[in-house]
């Protein structure tokens, strides 16, 4: 039926003209809106549902007569049998295709009915192959690189969920290779005499035994899935020769000076030896931002010219305005040329040839009060200054820790450290010298070189400045050894980190709380020498200096700030400043800490050592650990007064917060008997950074809570007493 038969047929054939001029039909008709249909010309509301209604109908019908093979229609539900129809005809009947059609006598397993296809699961996981068989900690940054280039180190090994431990260990020790050509597994591992695996201990870097069976079962369920295995090796150590990959890098680079075409990989090596390379070096004088140029070390760059030119000392006059009469090396951005122009100007004749001879080959600037020079020095050429013996020795010192400081620098580049912590380890290393700064042994304690000091803690900051003036540049680099007046203990590590706690404290309070105080400029030498002596004796990060003052000091420009200046000579005393120009990730030791101390924290940092399991010490030991952890919970939430969890960390190691190279002995508690003078009052060996936690007995038996946690008070809060 057309649409001018329905109109016709509902009485409404004054729209047949407005339907035919806008070209509507039956099949278009359903997407016509009620809008629409008013403007057709179907006004009322009744007239378009019954419009709409006979078109529908109208469309059902001719749904069953164009269908062939529809199925007999129930008068009770006709939609339901049409939309049926109409749905198997568009997406088919789908479960008829999951039925499989057998024979009446059929036999299933003779059947070929496809199977469902098996899901390999795998496991994947993080291994670590060591190669010294009396490792206990994690590798450092320095440690990995050696394993890597070794072929073994850090590998993803993927293993079946249903390995057994055989298949385990097979795939660990396998030598097949992967499409990169490195082995799936560590196969250097069956010529070792056995191998064990590892996992590392909680927020710490000690290793233990995996103590499971090695199936993939039981080392997911024992491991999960974040921790890494590390594999040590029983009876012989594993090699740490470079392994020769045989791989050449095809990108090359011409040479500035032969023209010649070179790899980039052996492009550094070739510029430093190649023999058209110009004898000179240009400095250039501009106003670039640019941090001094990491090349300029002892086997190149300025360094190397100087001494080509045999110029061997060249004391100068320079800065004026600064009354320090410290030596400084000379910048790296310098000109040469300016160097000399002003020792003509200072330097008469005699005495410079006189000492020349038997001088160091650096060019190192002096200020202040070494130079004999009047206002007018500058605008005299003709003036003669002699080298005093004072400057000659301090000199030979900066020329001594200058070299020192660039050759820890350039191995960190050359081995690619950035790590701001392993930067400041192998600085420590090369730098520091005389007595080890922890306690190695305990029988056998370290006898070497230190720089002794004794200080006032009611006079912290006043003692402290007049001890580290009296000691000369060259000492500095020793190990500082502390004693506080009226206290015996001897300092083997741990005063040396409470006196470098306190003086900090009283620096940041009296020279940078209140912005920095120009009218106490000079003092900021001594701050620098203490700052630069606590970054490298493990002792806390002066993490107090703004974000402006940390960019003024690094930035390598001048600053308009005398205290600047001067907190720049103090801490490049011992290369700090220089290390923070040349490699500016190690400035990032210096940021605020954003970590805080936590109950959590504590109590895993201070390691229980208990007696063995049974024993009635044990007993005793338990109830008085119960008790403690109980006391740190009241700290913790504030209920102790004063007491804080970090007096508790200061008390056993003498620092307030985990040092950033960690603690060389971990902190723990011993448990002891109770003495008859103090009873129930800890001590601490912040040496060995224990805590003596004095334990019940059959006799003596534990205090309440309330008279214990008094004596732990007491004891908390005068932080001097218990060390030993």
């Amino acid at each position: 039926m057309s649409m001018k038969q329905i109109l016709e047929e509902l009485k409404m054939g004054y729209a047949i003209k407005r339907f035919e001029e806008e070209r509507i039909d039956v099949d278009n008709f359903l997407s016509v809106t009620d809008l629409q249909l008013i403007n057709l010309g179907i006004i009322t509301i009744g007239d378009r549902i019954r419009l709409t209604e006979r078109v529908k109908r109208n469309a059902r019908s001719s749904v069953l007569e164009s269908a062939d093979d529809l199925v007999a229609i129930t008068d009770s539900n006709p939609i339901a049998s049409i939309l049926s129809h109409q749905r198997k005809m568009l997406f088919g009947n789908k479960k008829s295709k999951r039925r499989h059609s057998f024979p009446v006598n059929h036999d299933p397993e003779k059947l070929d009915i496809p199977k469902r296809r098996k899901v390999t699961r795998t496991w994947t996981m993080t291994v670590v192959c060591l190669a010294d068989k009396e490792s206990s900690r994690v590798p450092s940054s320095a440690e990995k690189e050696i394993l890597f280039k070794a072929g073994l180190g850090t590998r993803k090994i993927q293993f079946l969920t249903s390995d057994t431990e055989a298949d385990v260990l097979k795939t660990i020790t396998s030598d097949r290779s992967t499409e990169n050509g490195q082995t799936i597994g560590f196969p250097q591992l069956n010529n070792c005499g056995g191998f064990e695996l590892l996992k590392c201990t909680q927020n710490s870097r000690e290793l233990s035994l995996i103590d499971c069976e090695w199936s993939v079962s039981q080392l997911k369920t024992y491991l999960g899935s974040q921790t890494k295995i590390y594999i040590r090796p029983v009876q012989t150590s594993l090699s740490t020769t470079p392994i020769d990959n045989n791989f050449q890098i095809k990108t090359e680079e011409i040479c500035k000076f032969c023209n010649k075409g070179f790899s980039i990989r052996n492009l550094r090596q070739h510029v430093k030896t190649c023999k058209d390379k110009p004898k000179t070096i240009e400095v250039c004088e501009s106003d670039s931002d640019d941090l001094p140029d990491p090349a300029l070390n002892d086997h190149g760059g300025l360094w190397s010219f100087l001494s080509d030119a045999n110029i061997e000392f060249l004391p100068a006059a320079v800065d004026a305005v600064d009354p320090l009469g410290d030596a400084v090396p000379i910048n790296a951005s310098t000109s040469v040329t300016d160097v000399i122009d002003e020792v003509s100007q200072t330097e008469g004749n005699s005495n410079y040839n006189e000492h020349a001879s038997s001088s160091s080959s650096n060019v190192y600037v002096h200020t202040g009060e070494e130079i004999n020079s009047s206002s007018d020095s500058t605008t005299s050429s003709t003036q003669n200054a002699t080298v005093s013996p004072t400057m000659y020795q301090k000199a030979e010192t900066v020329c001594l820790i200058d070299s020192v400081i660039s050759s820890a620098i350039d191995h960190c580049l050359t081995e690619n450290i950035t790590d701001p912590v392993e930067i400041l380890r192998h600085m420590q290393k090369v730098i520091v010298t005389g007595r080890s700064l922890e306690l190695d042994d305990l029988l056998n304690c370290d006898s070497g070189d230190t720089s002794f000091i004794m200080v006032d803690r009611g006079n912290i900051l006043e003692t402290a400045f007049d001890e580290i003036k009296s000691i000369t540049d060259k000492d500095l680099r020793k190990t500082l050894e502390v004693n506080f007046y009226n206290e015996c203990a001897s300092d083997q590590g741990g005063p040396r980190k409470e006196f470098f706690r306190l003086v900090l404290s009283a620096v940041k309070e009296k020279y940078f709380d209140k912005g920095l105080r120009e009218h106490l400029a000079k003092d900021y030498v001594t701050v620098g020498k203490i700052m630069a002596l606590s970054i490298l004796q493990n002792g806390p990060m002066p993490s107090f200096l703004n974000e402006d003052i940390r960019i003024d000091l690094f930035s390598g420009k001048d600053s308009s700030s005398l205290c600047i200046k001067n907190l720049r000579t103090g801490l490049d005393v011992l290369g700090v400043v220089k290390v923070g120009s040349i490699l500016p990730m190690f400035v990032h030791l210096l940021n605020p800490s954003t970590t805080c101390l936590t109950l959590k924290a504590v109590t895993q940092l201070l390691k229980p050592h208990f007696s063995e399991e049974g024993s009635n010490d044990r007993k005793y030991e338990n109830s008085v650990y119960s008790a403690f952890l109980r006391y740190m919970r009241s700290a913790a939430s504030g209920r102790r007064g004063d007491v804080s969890l970090q007096h508790i960390l200061q008390f056993v190691t003498g620092a307030s917060e985990e040092p950033i190279l960690g603690f060389c002995h971990p902190p723990s508690i011993e448990f002891v008997k109770p003495r008859d003078d103090t009873r129930f009052i800890p001590t601490a060996n912040t040496c060995i950074n224990s805590l003596k936690l004095p334990r019940g007995t059959l006799e003596i038996k534990l205090p309440a809570d309330e008279e214990l946690f008094s004596l732990y008070d007491y004891a908390f809060l005068n932080t001097f007493y218990g060390l030993i």
